[in-house]
């Protein structure tokens, strides 16, 4: 039986919240507690991987897996894009979803919008930047996961006593296509833990301007380029927002960027380096480095 759209939508957003929810209590948790929880899920995923996809079972034949800890992984194969690229159909742990599957679903979203494929995952792709596109698939609990993380640090490094909206204006300042992560996390989670309002880099400066103008955002994210584009307008007049905090991605993070947005927002640039598959490190407040 076909789920609607806004049924699969919404177990996605449900599933973020109390992922993140989640996420964030664990921040305050002794470092050995952390440990011990994360200790448990890396059992748990190697045990599903280990049973449910052919290319991962046949791999760790001989490795012990109860000995694998956060501290010592140096037992398990590693598995690099092109791996995934060669073997995704063993790979995938749903036998329904396929390579082929995926693509002809990335094809439609090009054409007619963001959708979900198999009434269950959401499928986007890398930008290939390496010379081979990686398709990656998401159920509700791995987009949950992935966007826990990245919810519960913004909160957490947010300064105190800041008063936040119940559902605050984020301006992305990255790419429209729903084949991208950027592009598909705003299509999902709009509404839920933000209204989402997208400047593409292909947008004239001009309405990209009017657009951050009329929305007034709580807060900017996006890549460098643009993030520097839209200080240059703001020390300029022609850009009048307020935001409350601003992150870097897709992008490494110039110095001079951070200087001129410290200058036309008066709020220090947060650095966050992802890829589409997770998101890997992320500045803690003030600090210039980035943690793992």
């Amino acid at each position: 039986m076909r789920r609607d759209h806004e049924s699969v939508r919404r177990e996605f957003v449900e599933r973020t919240l109390q992922r993140a929810g989640e996420s964030e209590q664990r921040l305050f948790w002794p470092a050995e507690e952390r440990q011990a929880f994360a200790n448990h899920q890396l059992a748990d995923l190697l045990e599903f991987a280990s049973e449910r996809s052919p290319w991962h079972q046949s791999r760790l034949v001989g490795v012990e897996l109860a000995d694998v800890s956060v501290l010592d992984m140096s037992a398990l194969p590693t598995m690099n894009k092109r791996d995934l690229h060669e073997h995704w159909d063993e790979i995938c742990t749903d036998p329904a979803l396929t390579y082929d599957v995926a693509n002809h679903h990335l094809e439609r979203l090009s054409t007619e919008g963001f959708s979900f494929a198999l009434d269950r995952y959401v499928i986007f792709a890398t930008g290939g930047s390496t010379g081979l596109r990686s398709v990656i698939a998401a159920d509700a609990e791995a987009m949950g996961s992935y966007m826990a993380s990245l919810v519960s640090r913004a909160r957490n490094g947010r300064p105190a006593g800041l008063k936040v909206p119940a559902t605050p204006v984020q301006a992305r300042l990255a790419a429209q296509s729903p084949i991208h992560i950027s592009a598909a996390i705003s299509a999902v989670m709009n509404q839920a833990t933000g209204i989402f309002v997208t400047v593409a880099p292909s947008t004239p400066i001009e309405e990209a301007v009017a657009r951050l103008n009329e929305a007034q955002p709580f807060s900017l994210a996006g890549y460098g380029s643009m993030l520097h584009i839209m200080a240059l307008e703001q020390l300029a007049g022609r850009l009048r927002i307020e935001p409350m905090s601003a992150t870097n991605m897709g992008e490494p993070l110039m110095p001079e960027t951070a200087a001129v947005c410290q200058d036309a927002f008066g709020i220090g640039l947060q650095n966050q380096y992802g890829a589409s598959e997770c998101p890997l490190g992320v500045s803690w407040r003030d600090s210039t480095l980035l943690h793992l």
